[in-house]
């Protein structure tokens, strides 16, 4: 199978799983664990079938176009081959060697949700406030439990793995997007385009890390950022980080390609389709890209069609013959012939009603499903926020400005799209702010249109022999294709330099995450590690709908996620739960129970309403040993089940051991 086949297989199925799940889930209820790893084999089989038989059909010019002919790369190629996977490297395996970099700072808290999939809660709770529904959307962890059932690897690793994975497809639909518009270049160079589409945004990121190391600085990848938000250092971040946000840009990056396909005329029914299920697979796995592709790829389309209307239409337009959902586009030039338009008409609402049935729940899920961001976006005037547009956009507006006034005085609108989506996205980010400053996210999701549009000057530059290898231009050209590598290069080995890969405090065991305690005089402050040897325990001797009391911890440091896989009674979770009454009732139990000075009394009434909370689910308490001497747990009824390091553990009235995982 071809790599267009594979990638698109990959596609469609990552997009039509959740998409099946909540189907599957609305129509039959919860049907956690080996259920979705089912589901996730159903979803393979079943799109490489229906990609194999667009391939046949016809029905798809990116799987019916033949692959270019193999062709030496030559030194050049080789080199620019050799460069651009010899960047990647330190990333990738940073990312695949280190568990502790593979749990980054999302991977505790996302963890829980896959276990809570796995053990069945479908939809699962918040595993912030157990009890209360997920704030968060969860087909994402849906994805990972499959993974991890048909794997048998942990949750971390299966993100891991899933993100490397993610990341060569969207290289290659960026070098696709490039080869759409500004055609080939020598045999080689073409990964150069893909690399500098996806990540040349931030192009002197390199640059700054050096002078920042040279003032003394620490060799860190969030110096790589000059003004702004650090979390726009570099794209290549989302593909190491555990978050679904590397799903959300490979969706992404292939709905660029589909609008540019469809704005040339080239686009086949099959194309939209996948584009429509990429569409629903963005709002199901990273919601706020969904959002960003369906008001900005509408808006610029738009605006791109009505501008090359108003100067005089454009070169940009033909339309391949036989289109139309699941129709049959001529195959060197005579299959759509053969095709009445009734069949075509009966294809078109069979492949409709499918992809209605899949985006009915999507939505639903959408609009239902709990917000991650309790506040509404604010909408005002510029602030400090601009500065990370700027700081992420200037080295290359010389190439992106050339590269737009080429598009208008050629009339092209595929390259107007793509300068409309960038202007629209940094417009967006500097007049909107989101709950914990997520609209940095329509930044590097705008960068692209940024990257894509600077390609064509570059790509001229480079490939046009009159000006010769020695005049300035090509060289810029080269050096700025290099740079986006060498930053890549740069990223990964921060990494492999950084405290996360030297970490060895986690490891796997099979599917489960383990740990060595540090000394006590090295415990991380607010983590739970202290406390590693009793989430073992609890998690191989207690039923997974157990409840953990524990000092209160922010959601992104607690391990008992991991460690224990179960919920903890309450942690801080932000914007997950703050507002609601039941965390400030449960938050003041907790301090209360655990606070040094608080009287036998209050720490007695404390656990009683504890042990009322939540009828019928188990409880356990962990114990800190230094707090023994004021209190015991035993005066309140509970029952010690398992003596630890540095705390101990007690079992609420009515908690069974038993049935671990």
């Amino acid at each position: 199978m071809s790599a267009r086949l594979l990638n698109s297989t990959m596609l469609l199925s990552l997009s039509s799983f959740p998409a099946l799940g909540l189907l599957c889930t609305t129509a039959h209820g919860a049907f956690g664990g080996r259920g979705w790893a089912a589901l996730m084999v159903a979803s393979v089989l079943g799109s490489a079938s229906v990609v194999l038989l667009a391939r046949r059909g016809g029905w798809s010019a990116i799987l019916d176009e033949a692959p270019p002919r193999w062709v030496a790369p030559g030194w050049l190629g080789w080199t620019a081959l050799l460069v651009a996977c010899g960047a990647f490297a330190p990333a990738v395996f940073a990312v695949l060697a280190s568990p502790r970099l593979q749990i980054s700072h999302h991977g505790f808290f996302h963890s829980a949700y896959v276990y809570q999939v796995i053990a069945g809660n479908v939809p699962p709770e918040n595993v912030t406030l157990p009890g209360y529904p997920s704030n968060t959307y969860w087909p994402y962890h849906a994805l990972l439990a499959a993974l991890v059932e048909l794997l048998g690897v942990a949750a971390p690793l299966a993100s891991a793995l899933l993100n490397v994975t993610v990341l060569a497809g969207s290289l290659a639909w960026t070098s696709a997007i490039a080869r759409e518009l500004y055609g080939g270049v020598r045999p080689g160079l073409g990964v150069l385009r893909g690399v500098f589409g996806l990540f040349g945004a931030n192009l002197l990121a390199g640059l700054y890390w050096i002078l920042e190391a040279a003032a003394g600085g620490p060799l860190d990848p969030r110096t790589m950022v000059i003004a702004g938000d650090v979390r726009l250092a570099t794209l290549l971040a989302k593909f190491v980080n555990y978050t679904g946000a590397a799903l959300g840009l490979y969706f992404y990056v292939f709905g660029l390609l589909v609008v540019v396909r469809t704005l040339e005329g080239r686009a086949r029914a099959f194309d939209v389709a996948l584009g429509v299920m990429a569409l629903l697979g963005a709002f199901a796995l990273h919601a706020i890209t969904g959002a960003f592709m369906l008001a900005g790829f509408a808006g610029a389309a738009a605006g791109a069609t009505v501008v090359t209307a108003v100067l005089g239409g454009g070169r940009i337009g033909t339309t391949s013959p036989g289109g139309g959902l699941f129709g049959t586009p001529s195959r060197g030039g005579g299959r759509a012939a053969a095709t009445s338009a009734r069949p075509r008409a009966l294809r078109f609402a069979a492949g409709l009603a499918v992809l209605v049935t899949l985006a009915v729940p999507v939505f639903h899920f959408v609009t239902s499903a709990s917000s991650e961001f309790p506040e509404p976006p604010r909408i005002g005037l510029p602030d400090a926020y601009a500065w990370s547009v700027v700081a992420v956009s200037w080295p290359l507006l010389p190439f992106f400005v050339a590269g737009t006034v080429r598009g208008l005085r050629e009339r092209d609108r595929r390259v107007l799209f793509l300068a409309l989506m960038c202007l629209g996205g940094y417009a967006l980010a500097t007049v909107v702010s989101i709950s914990g400053r997520n609209e940095y996210k329509f930044i590097y999701l705008a960068s692209l249109g940024l990257c894509l549009v600077a390609l064509g000057p570059i790509t001229r530059l480079v490939t046009t022999r009159a000006l010769g290898w020695r005049s300035a231009g090509p060289l810029v050209a080269a050096l700025a294709l290099l740079l986006a590598c060498w930053n890549v290069a740069l990223f990964g080995s921060g990494l492999l330099r950084g405290a996360h890969f030297a970490d060895a405090t986690f490891s796997y065991d099979g599917r489960h995450v383990t740990a060595r305690a540090p000394a006590p005089r090295a415990l991380a402050a607010g983590t739970g590690i202290e406390y590693a040897d009793l989430f073992a325990w609890i998690r191989a001797n207690t039923p997974l709908d157990t409840v953990v009391v524990v000092p209160l911890i922010f959601r992104d440091r607690s391990v008992l996620y991991v460690l224990s896989e179960r919920v903890p009674y309450v942690v801080d979770g932000m914007h997950y739960n703050r507002g609601l009454p039941a965390f400030e009732e449960r938050a003041a139990q907790v301090e209360g129970l655990y606070g040094q000075a608080t009287p036998a009394a209050q720490r007695t009434t404390a656990l009683r309403e504890i042990g009322s909370a939540m009828p019928g689910r188990p409880k356990v308490l962990v114990f800190p040993r230094a707090l023994a001497a004021r209190f015991d747990p035993a005066s309140a009824g509970l029952v010690r089940v398992r003596e630890g390091t540095v705390a101990d553990l007690y079992a609420f009235p009515g908690t069974a051991a038993g049935e671990g995982s």
